[in-house]
């Protein structure tokens, strides 16, 4: 049985739209924020550029046996907007699959970190 739900999120951060979408797209800040916990990993070493039409491969998991293998297909990469699909392996077999995309404006009030 398929269950598509859509949830919609809307958040207010104190970052900079380009701010937002470089966290979105780079590697190395994915891997930070990315992980579904404090305890969990995410890595994704030696993929292309996030762009329109690149899939790259990510692993997710404990520190030292990440067993979840992402799949991120990058769909809309813009200024004002950031899509992909993202497919989630265990096991040689798909669990999920999410669309997500993000809507990206300035916001006037909204602090900004240093440095923005």
């Amino acid at each position: 049985m398929t269950d598509t739900k859509t949830l919609t999120f809307i958040r207010t951060l104190p970052a900079s739209p380009e701010r937002v979408k470089k966290a979105l797209t780079d590697p190395a800040d994915r891997m930070i924020w990315g992980t579904p916990g404090a305890d969990m990993v995410l890595l994704i070493e030696g993929q292309p550029t996030a762009a329109p039409g690149i899939r790259d491969t990510g692993y997710v998991g404990p520190p030292g046996t990440p067993y979840v293998t992402v799949h991120t297909d990058w769909i809309i990469i813009d200024p004002a907007r950031v899509t992909y699909a993202e497919t989630l392996e265990a096991e040689d077999a798909a669990f999920a699959t999410s669309l997500a995309v993000f809507d990206l404006a300035q916001n006037a009030q909204a602090k900004r970190h240093p440095g923005e």
